[in-house]
């Protein structure tokens, strides 16, 4: 099965078009991106934080 078939299949088991799912899945993969982009930033002021004190 290529790609194109299993992400059609997948997005037939979500009940979406492709279009849809296609759209769905890049701002899942965005949002995780900025999610981790945010940890690690919060991350870094911790560590100054503690340097600090």
């Amino acid at each position: 099965m290529t790609d194109l078939e299993q992400i059609a299949k997948e997005a037939t088991d979500h009940g979406m078009s492709y279009g849809e799912y296609v759209a769905w899945k890049a701002k899942a993969t965005l949002e995780e991106q900025q999610n981790y982009r945010r940890a690690r930033q919060v991350a870094e002021i911790q560590r100054k934080r503690g340097k600090k004190k």
